[in-house]
């Protein structure tokens, strides 16, 4: 009996995995953006501001079609069935302690440029409109690995799959964040958004208020930091 119980687990076990392949499921899409993100990230050698419409596209069309198909649900995404008064009432606290937070990292980070001076190249931060945009983008994108990886988690019974979901798409999203950002205060400032947007989906399952405060936290980390650090003046302009 022991034997015929371990053969129906392993069966049931691949039968599962073997759903998991079809487009139909997240597992596909989620490969997909993955490596389409790796590669806008490190290898399209586009100018800056045509890389950033790249990098919005894949984070919005990629999820989008997953929605379309019904391989991710919209709740897991946080963009239907919000309990609003758990986002007015807990959420909106917890995001005013996130932005203090970010206003603490802001203020160390001023300290210690002035300290040591970063001399990496950096891209001009975007416009405000543009901001905007790409803090909503990337935001759905984030909430698409958090939804995807809890509807995989659900579908084979490891849980609590919301919370392991969310920090395990922290694992995803990082390394292509680092690797698509050029300076230190990029990817110092992606990285903290990550942070407090995880920890703030945990509470509200909420993407409109995660939205809002990715564009905030982006804001107020940028402040102050327009334009391209400066090299060595040219003998030319001397």
């Amino acid at each position: 009996m022991e034997g015929l119980w371990l053969e129906w687990r392993v069966m049931d076990g691949m039968d599962a995995f073997i759903q998991q392949l079809s487009w139909q499921r997240p597992g596909p899409w989620l490969v997909l953006s993955l490596v389409l993100g790796g590669g806008i990230a490190r290898w399209v050698a586009v100018e800056h501001r045509a890389r950033r419409w790249w990098i919005g596209g894949y984070q919005v069309l990629v999820p989008y079609a997953a929605l379309l198909v019904g391989a991710v649900s919209p709740r897991l995404m946080g963009l239907t069935g919000i309990d609003w008064r758990v986002t007015l009432v807990q959420g909106l606290w917890v995001a005013l302690l996130l932005l203090g937070f970010t206003v603490l990292v802001r203020m160390a980070w001023q300290r210690g440029m002035a300290i040591f001076p970063e001399t990496s190249p950096r891209e001009d931060p975007p416009g405000g409109s543009h901001r905007f945009l790409g803090a909503v983008a990337q935001e759905f994108h984030w909430c698409f690995l958090r939804g995807g990886l809890a509807e995989i988690g659900m579908g084979i019974a490891v849980g609590p799959p919301l919370y392991l979901a969310t920090w395990l798409a922290v694992g995803l999203a990082l390394p292509e964040l680092l690797g698509r950002e050029r300076s230190a205060m990029g990817r110092l400032a992606g990285g903290t958004v990550l942070l407090l947007t995880s920890v703030l989906f945990l509470y509200t399952r909420n993407f409109w208020l995660g939205a809002l405060v990715h564009w905030a936290a982006r804001s107020l980390l940028s402040w102050g930091s327009g334009g391209r650090s400066k090299g060595p003046i040219s003998p030319h302009r001397a």
